[in-house]
């Protein structure tokens, strides 16, 4: 399978009259909560802190724009490396994960950290990231490794979430039932797959399930 476009028939499969368009979005949909729900869709980013911004509540912040493919929706991991004044870095440091979070502002993304991380302009943060396709962009946007790995699970749920909308042409309680419970048998065969090792991404968009 080259990319998530392919599935569009197979969800249509069993429901009548639904629409190309509407499968190709709940498509979406499902692979961004199939993603949420198993990780399996992770990546790292390096950077070097910026400006920092001292807030209210006590904790310092600084812009967070990772350039990768999809949207972030967790920080699973957070390293720093402090910079000396000849601005050579020292070696990574584990950051605790109570220590930092995620907020989304009219501004952008931005990094809050605790003060007891003392970062600083000029550190060097690597996080390792769980993302998930964005809420808006081309089904065939969808990293081809994301894609085949989640292609069972995330056909099985947009079937379930089709055939469970009222009053379509397409509804079926007993279709949205036994799909959902595909989805969940699927979902838990990725799971278990993702323990062992199993990866089909490049070295950019990792595969990869670690116990955290």
């Amino acid at each position: 399978m080259n990319s998530a476009s392919e599935l569009v028939p197979l969800v249509l499969l069993n429901l009548k009259g639904c629409p190309e368009t509407a499968a190709m979005a709940m498509l979406r949909k499902a692979f961004g909560r199939l993603c949420r729900e198993t990780g399996c869709w992770r990546s790292s980013f390096s950077f070097e802190a910026g400006a920092t911004t001292e807030e209210p509540d006590g904790r310092i912040s600084l812009a967070f724009a990772p350039r990768i493919d999809g949207s972030v929706s967790r920080v699973m991991r957070l390293f720093l490396e402090k910079a000396d004044a000849d601005g050579a870095f020292g070696s990574p440091r584990h950051l605790h994960p109570d220590s930092y979070g995620l907020n989304m502002r009219e501004g952008g993304m931005r990094l809050m950290l605790l003060p007891c991380a003392t970062v600083a302009e000029g550190d060097r943060l690597t996080a390792d990231l769980e993302l998930e396709p964005p809420e808006t962009g081309m089904l065939d946007e969808i990293p081809q490794a994301v894609a085949q790995s989640g292609a069972e699970a995330a056909t099985a749920l947009a079937s379930a979430l089709l055939a469970g909308q009222p009053g379509r042409p397409w509804s079926d309680r007993a279709t949205a039932a036994e799909q959902m419970l595909e989805y969940q048998a699927a979902k838990r065969r990725l799971l278990l797959r993702l323990g062992n090792g199993f990866t089909g991404a490049d070295s950019r968009t990792r595969l990869e399930f670690i116990e955290g």
